[in-house]
């Protein structure tokens, strides 16, 4: 999910300051895809398509480990390993020359500080691990995990800070329809999984919104239900509750 136009034209701003678009979890779509939004984002800033590394394993203290490794070929995308993360560091290491060329001060005291912004739970902590290949920081699948900035040091000339995400008002974008304080906006909010659903009082707004969104067919295929109405939230709720086995005695 990309960020605001108008907090892009706020980093951007500041003389100093470079963006790189990350496109992560590709491998949660197709190809053609991915092809066509690296088209489309890359009209507005350099983009880098990848597949953050998800092994949950740790480091050890000499700092080996082969926890988070990269893949190329063919099934590099099947696997838990990092796809892509080679041209994004290139990509940094360029800026971090060019900084030094273009500073008064000598290359070897040159450092950037790249620091990785987005939604929750997009994969900004591993994106960071894959880059410095093993578990610098902690990772969960549940948004909000992060709580706090940390820095760690790639190289002696780039240093990534990860930080907690950020959920944007829908109200900074012009092209959204909704505010985030209505139910719609919060609904979108929880369907970016942006929010713990855990935490959400009432879900039926979030999948108003989703049935709205899709098509019948897909949502049948998706969950294994037979035909429902369509916009009917409830009759959608009880199939999916009842393949589930979410059923009690009395059809609670």
């Amino acid at each position: 999910t990309r960020i605001p136009p108008a907090i892009e034209a706020g980093i951007l701003s500041h003389y100093d300051k470079r963006m790189v678009l990350v496109l992560n979890k590709i491998d949660l779509i197709p190809k053609n895809n991915v092809s066509e939004w690296l088209t489309y984002l890359r009209r507005a800033h350099p983009t880098v398509a990848l597949k953050a590394g998800t092994t949950q394993s740790r480091s050890n203290e000499s700092g080996k480990s082969s926890g988070i490794g990269q893949t190329k070929g063919e099934n590099a995308l099947n696997s838990s390993l990092a796809v892509g993360v080679d041209g994004l560091l290139q990509l940094l290491k360029n800026y971090a020359r060019t900084a030094s060329t273009s500073s008064n001060s000598k290359q070897s005291k040159t450092c950037i500080t790249v620091g990785i912004i987005g939604y929750p739970n997009v994969g900004k902590s591993s994106i960071l691990n894959s880059l410095k290949r093993f578990r610098a920081v902690g990772v969960s699948p549940r948004p909000g995990f992060t709580t706090s900035l940390r820095e760690v040091v790639l190289d002696k000339h780039i240093r990534l800070v990860d930080s907690p995400g950020v959920v944007f008002d829908d109200g900074d974008d012009p092209s959204s329809q909704s505010n985030s304080k209505s139910a719609n906006g919060g609904a979108a909010v929880l369907l970016r999984n942006s929010v713990d659903a855990d935490s959400i009082e009432d879900p039926i707004p979030a999948i108003q919104d989703l049935l709205e969104r899709c098509s019948t067919e897909s949502l049948m295929m998706t969950y294994g239900i037979p035909a429902f109405p369509r916009g009917d939230v409830m009759t959608f709720l009880a199939m999916v509750g009842r393949v589930k086995g979410r059923v009690l005695k009395g059809g609670v």
